[in-house]
């Protein structure tokens, strides 16, 4: 059984609180991380994704409602211990050069461990084993982060979060701006932290396609709340309601819709383009 990590109930933001330009960003939003759960969150630009995954770690705290970790109410805690909950909650930003600083990769990746205190065949063993997982050789990580490929500084953000150990990692529009390969590249290594590491991930994002292929449960927002939610075949087979949300819904699932108008059945709404292809040649197999 999977270990709820956070939960969100009834969770309001307010920007401005009891001034004139008061603005509600959160209004009553349930949410919930299990352990080792892909988790993306969709919906339009200024929908409520980045105040809500600023609630995660006490970034923010809610106007109301609750935010917990085991054992924890940020929301009504005087003093969060919020040392532990930065280590907890892990945020790779939408733009990695950012979050990059060092004169080397490698001292990048260390930095955190440092500002812990940790001894430096600690930090050593923790960088390499964070690099070899990211796949960053030992010759990148006596370069310059900024000689690097944007795809590969997205890595090197990654991995300064990794390093940390946290139990949750949040990553802020992930694939904006890769290629396609560079973009099949990064959902195969969501996979591989997936499986080898005990942690869970939430992605913010507008790429539907790889949030349907990767994720374990999609949260959809309009206006501040939740409009949607529950497993990628659930949200993509109601693409009526995500088009008129403006959030937009998967090729497949949209190429579907139109065949079905034409007599075309399937057994599941496609989400992928492999199981669209195979929907097809079974409709012509009848």
């Amino acid at each position: 059984m999977k270990k709820t990590l956070i939960e969100l109930n009834k969770a309001c933001f307010v920007y401005n609180q009891g001034l004139p330009t008061e603005c509600a960003a959160l209004t009553d939003v349930d949410f919930k991380i299990n352990s080792g759960d892909i988790i993306s969150l969709i919906g339009h630009t200024g929908s409520g994704k980045s105040t809500l995954v600023q609630l995660l770690n006490g970034q923010r705290r809610p106007s109301s409602g609750t935010v917990s970790w085991p054992g924890l109410d940020i929301g009504n805690a005087k003093k969060p211990d919020m040392k532990k909950l930065c280590t907890q909650v892990g945020m790779v930003f939408q733009y990695p050069e950012d979050q990059v600083f060092e004169e080397t990769v490698y001292e990048d990746i260390a930095f955190g461990p440092e500002q812990l205190g940790k001894k430096p065949e600690e930090i050593e063993r923790q960088v390499l084993k964070v690099a070899e997982l990211m796949k960053i050789t030992r010759e990148t990580l006596n370069k310059s982060p900024f000689e690097l490929s944007g795809g590969n500084l997205r890595k090197i953000a990654i991995a300064g979060v990794l390093v940390m150990e946290p139990k949750v990692l949040v990553l802020d529009e992930p694939m904006a701006g890769l290629d396609p390969t560079s973009c099949e590249n990064f959902a195969h290594l969501m996979n591989d932290l997936k499986s080898n590491l005990d942690i869970s991930i939430i992605m913010v994002s507008h790429n539907l396609e790889y949030a349907a292929e990767l994720s374990d449960y999609i949260y959809c927002m309009e206006n501040g709340r939740i409009a949607m939610a529950g497993t990628p075949r659930e949200i993509f087979s109601n693409a009526e309601k995500l088009i008129e949300m403006q959030t937009g819904t998967v090729p497949s699932a949209a190429c579907a819709h139109k065949l079905m108008k034409h007599g075309f059945k399937f057994q599941d709404i496609p989400i992928t383009l492999d199981e669209l292809v195979r929907g097809i040649v079974l409709n012509y197999a009848k």
